[in-house]
């Protein structure tokens, strides 16, 4: 198990226990810097992404991290520094946007 491996299970079982982190440095392990709790992992850039164990019907475009691991999570926010390159993967889906993916899709994504 690779270092970042153990980073992401201390703080997936911290998040579970119901310890809010705060912002945990994790550059030295090639890992952005985040605030992890239940429901939410939110990124120092600004972008936040929502926990979920199942999700629908999941298509390679749609904005998800940690995809075929127990808890996965799709993006409720993104920040202006990854706008661009949403809109382009997204884009592979044909949707002309973020807001528009998030409008039509996340909901049936993540079973609403």
């Amino acid at each position: 198990m690779s270092e970042a491996d153990r980073i992401i299970q201390a703080y997936e079982k911290a998040a579970a226990a119901g310890d809010e982190t705060g912002y945990v440095d994790c550059s030295y392990a090639g890992l952005p810097r985040w605030k992890l709790s239940r429901k939410y992992i939110e990124f120092e850039c600004g972008c936040v992404s929502e926990r979920y164990r199942e999700l629908n019907g999941m298509m390679p475009w749609d904005p998800v991290i940690f995809v075929n691991l127990p808890e996965q999570a799709v993006y409720l926010i993104c920040c202006d520094k990854h706008i661009a390159y949403m809109n382009y993967r997204l884009g592979m889906g044909g949707f002309k946007d973020f807001a528009q993916w998030k409008l039509e899709r996340r909901k049936t994504l993540v079973g609403v």
